[in-house]
């Protein structure tokens, strides 16, 4: 796993606009910034565990969930606010897949764009953005979903606290039991969570969107998910 991560890593930067976006999002917002690393990390171990997917199909899932919530640096006053969001904010919020997706439209592959449009979808068709539902839903999007849902509860936002990952868990399985997420990487996170010594990102020393590594060492990507959010058995 610890060999077909470092590739997938390693390959995100052939893309030329990812380090530019990701670094406007570290700008505007240093939380966000945060959950798509973490985000990224749990969708690159998620696609380490999936032996149908060929690697440059997992190579995009991991650009994409780097970037899917790209769309909000259109809205950054909404997602800078100290207090809880009204439905007004809530109604700008529910535009960022499709702003991300516009503002990616013509620089990266069909698989990385619909990752962003889609990742607020649900198998259901409860999910926001354009209301897509079971088969319409592209594996692209139905592993960035559960990743950004489990970062979501078990990260401190501003307007809540965060869970237990086993209350997330227990959350996920029931939204599964409801037709929402695809139970087959709600199961395949478990795996990445449960077996790997996974930590928080907030326990980096981040200066914008840069880790300090030790000197001489060259900043990467590759870094941030092998030297520290994770330790593979």
């Amino acid at each position: 796993m610890r060999k077909l991560i470092a590739r997938l890593q390693n390959e995100i930067y052939k893309y030329s606009e990812t380090e530019h976006l990701i670094d406007t999002v570290a700008i505007i917002s240093r939380p966000t910034y945060l959950h798509c690393l973490r985000v990224m990390g749990y969708s690159a171990l998620v696609c380490a565990l999936d032996d149908d997917l060929p690697e440059y199909y997992k190579r995009d899932i991991v650009v994409s969930a780097l970037l899917h919530d790209v769309g909000k640096v259109k809205i950054n006053p909404v997602i800078r606010k100290a207090t809880v969001l009204d439905e007004d904010d809530w109604q700008k919020i529910r535009q960022h897949p499709e702003l991300g997706y516009l503002l990616c439209a013509g620089r990266f592959s069909e698989i990385v764009l619909n990752g962003i449009k889609y990742h607020h979808e649900r198998l259901d068709g409860s999910g926001y953005g354009t209301g897509i539902s079971g088969e319409q839903v592209p594996i692209e999007a139905r592993i960035i979903a559960v990743c950004d849902a489990f970062d979501a509860m078990t990260s401190n936002r501003l307007y809540k606290e965060s869970v237990k990952r086993e209350e997330a868990f227990l959350q996920l399985d029931n939204e599964v039991a409801q037709g929402k997420y695809d139970g087959r990487y709600v199961e395949m996170l478990k795996d990445v969570v449960y077996n790997h010594d996974i930590v928080s990102m907030d326990t980096i020393p981040i200066a914008r969107n840069k880790i300090f590594v030790p000197e001489g060492e060259e900043f990467s990507i590759e870094k941030i998910i092998l030297a520290t959010m994770l330790k593979c058995v």
